[in-house]
């Protein structure tokens, strides 16, 4: 799990895996926000998940249907990969704070840890606060 104070959209985010997988909530990385590092958090969002985002065929072994030229073809002799740890950069964290009519959005980089094969990917998530937030006084 990884747990960040995010300055742009003024939440802590939590990111962690999760093996739930509902039409609602995928299976994958999910994200949630709060006030406080303790809660009251969001309902999750699917921030990453391995069918939608094309993990399996790039980033471990599927044994379902990959796009032709994957890196990791439909090979059912290595068994499907997944994924687990997920770790915020934090020095990569960007964003663009909220003006008068856009609400703050930021950028959240984050590594992955997979397994079938084991490794480390580095992803990206794009995030907009629901309302606008303005920035922190100097």
């Amino acid at each position: 799990m990884g747990l960040q104070w995010n300055p742009y959209v003024q939440k802590w985010i939590m990111i962690y895996n999760c093996a739930d997988n509902t039409t609602a909530h995928p299976f994958g990385i999910w994200m949630r926000t709060a006030p406080n590092p303790w809660g009251p958090y969001s309902a999750p969002q699917t921030i990453f998940n391995p069918a939608r985002d094309h993990g399996y065929c790039y980033f471990s072994h599927y044994n379902g249907n990959c796009p032709k030229g994957s890196p990791n073809p439909t090979n059912s002799d290595h068994g499907v990969g997944n994924y687990y740890a997920p770790f915020f950069i934090a020095d990569w964290t960007s964003a663009r704070f909220a003006t008068n009519t856009e609400a703050a959005t930021s950028t959240l980089y984050y590594t992955l840890s997979t397994w079938n094969p084991y490794g480390e990917v580095i992803l990206k998530s794009e995030i907009r606060a629901s309302l606008p937030v303005v920035p922190p006084s100097p």
